[in-house]
């Protein structure tokens, strides 16, 4: 009948635009998580990378020159705990060795 075929076409374009709208709701909510967590994710690296660099300047300043392998290891540490520990450590240290 012609009021079943208008309600079936009414209730397709209901779910269609229902549909759509939670496919966008969705991705706009993805992509928020998606770069809140990267922006947090390049503030922790640069933190980081900012506490390598600081240690680093440090050993060369104290203690010139800073083997490659004193270097790397620096670079390789993620614990911004450690290198403020390390960074502190290397304020009174008589030589490299004191460090490890």
């Amino acid at each position: 009948s012609l009021m079943q075929s208008m309600a079936e076409h009414y209730l397709e374009q209901g779910l269609e635009q229902g549909l759509e709208q939670g496919l966008e709701q969705g991705i706009e909510q993805g992509l928020e998580q998606g770069l809140e967590q990267g922006l947090e994710q390049g503030i922790e690296q640069g933190e980081i990378r900012g506490k390598q660099e600081a240690l680093l300047k440090l050993l060369r300043h104290r203690f010139p020159p800073v083997p490659d392998a004193v270097i790397t290891r620096v670079r390789a540490l993620r614990s911004p705990v450690e290198l403020d520990a390390l960074f502190e450590k290397g304020l009174t240290a008589k030589s490299l060795e004191d460090l490890q």
